[in-house]
């Protein structure tokens, strides 16, 4: 017992020693020296209030991964043309209302290093204010700078699947409704997603915040603001040029898991008029869609389809039910939020449940009793989709989707003026389907 006690005390002191000791050195590192006369001098420790260090709370001593090497051989090495398409809208106040559209841009751009990028876009919106009949126009050049948060952060990769880049820039724009020209400049902010879906192709989505002078909208002039607040919701693709297609994309190693699918179902409209009036069960209609998709990561697919649905959305006594017809296609990206329970590949999983969410292009005919309403439409849609399969290539499913479609339409008010107001249909429908592995 008393070797025991020795043996604890032993430690004990011997660990207090070296506590000292370790103190008593890193004191002495910021020490200077004191002068006692002509000859000799003496280190005394002097502690040395170095103040605030910014470095302690910087990146600059953080761990990176190393960086591959970028090439640049000629001036196209790095160098991308891209095709978007956007949601477009301008942000109303006390004075003016709000403005919906859409918007396309072609653009050419380069990344000079491995963070930094510019890109030179022109392009074109339409939209309309509320309440006003008349569209208004829009001719925009655009400078933008990407600034490569992945490549920062986590070293630059060539192959990377995903990469996430602020976006930030200036424009200038001329714009026109009715007989009136106007012109302004708007400021950009905004964050970029981009997938890379090959050796050349990028998938990317940019939601963009901006900041216009009035002049974006001529026939405005009681608005005291003298600019308008905009947001875009972009999708696009790019094209990239290297000096050849040497770039490793890990993940396109393995074979690409394509499929193709087709499905059915019934569609239905979340308004009053059909719950108050058709009753819902009353209202449905067929829908049907056709397409194909490629889980390009086992968690990440994109997919493409078109589709055709009608359901009943009134009735009039003595004229019977009116339809409204829809068909054109989607895109879209999915995500397969069970990958991150087991992680095993896609083709090796026997269900899976895609989150599917893009853009809905269509034609809308709505039949009424005066007048049938035919117009064009950009909206949105979102599915789920479980997923089981039958056998090793055929899986079975089932999908719940809505979709949102804004239209406007120009009626007469009070006293013959007309005007446009702006609905929207919020269409779901419930479909089953089966998928076949390509």
């Amino acid at each position: 017992m008393k070797t025991v006690c020795r043996y604890i005390i032993s430690t004990l002191l011997t660990t207090l020693f070296t506590l000292v000791a370790s103190a008593t050195l890193y004191a002495q590192e910021d020490t200077t020296m004191v002068a006692q006369d002509d000859t000799t001098q003496v280190a005394q420790e002097v502690k040395v209030d170095k103040g605030w260090n910014a470095m302690n709370y910087s990146l600059q001593k953080r761990y990176k991964p190393q960086d591959e090497v970028f090439e640049v051989k000629k001036f196209t090495d790095h160098t991308f043309i891209s095709l978007t398409g956007s949601g477009f809208g301008l942000i109303g106040n006390e004075n003016i209302s709000r403005a919906s559209g859409v918007n396309f841009n072609v653009g050419v751009g380069k990344w000079f290093d491995k963070s930094n990028a510019l890109r030179i876009e022109l392009g074109g919106s339409r939209y309309f204010r509320r309440r006003l009949p008349n569209p208004g126009w829009v001719m925009e050049l655009a400078a933008l700078h990407q600034f490569n948060l992945s490549s920062y952060l986590k070293g630059y990769r060539e192959g990377r699947f995903i990469e996430i880049s602020t976006v930030e820039g200036i424009s200038g724009v001329a714009a026109k409704r009715d007989s009136t020209w106007g012109f302004g400049a708007g400021v950009h902010l905004g964050l970029n997603f981009t997938f890379r879906l090959s050796e050349r192709f990028d998938f990317f989505v940019e939601p963009i915040f901006s900041f216009y002078t009035a002049g974006i909208d001529p026939v405005v002039k009681e608005d005291w603001h003298k600019y308008d607040l905009s947001y875009r919701y972009t999708m696009g693709v790019k094209y990239n040029f290297f000096e050849a297609p040497k770039v490793k994309i890990h993940w396109l190693e393995k074979e690409v898991d394509g499929y193709m699918f087709y499905g059915g179902g019934v569609q239905s409209q979340n308004s009053d008029l059909v719950w108050k009036e058709v009753g819902l069960f009353n209202s449905v209609g067929p829908h049907a869609f056709i397409g194909v998709g490629s889980w390009v990561k086992d968690f990440f697919g994109v997919r493409g389809s078109l589709f055709y649905g009608n359901h009943i959305w009134t009735t009039y006594e003595g004229f019977g039910d009116m339809k409204a017809h829809y068909m054109g296609g989607r895109l879209e990206v999915s995500i397969e939020p069970f990958y991150w329970v087991h992680r095993r590949p896609i083709a090796q999983r026997r269900f899976t449940c895609g989150i599917n969410i893009g853009p809905e292009i269509g034609f809308m005919n709505r039949i009424d009793v005066e007048n049938n309403y035919s117009t064009m439409y950009i909206g949105a849609t979102a599915s789920i989709q479980p997923n089981v399969k039958i056998t090793k290539d055929v899986g079975f499913f089932m999908e719940p989707r809505f979709s949102l479609i804004p239209y406007a339409v120009v009626e007469s008010s009070t006293g013959g003026v007309k005007i446009r107001n702006m609905y929207f249909d919020g269409i779901f429908n419930i479909n089953m389907g089966f998928t076949y592995s390509l």
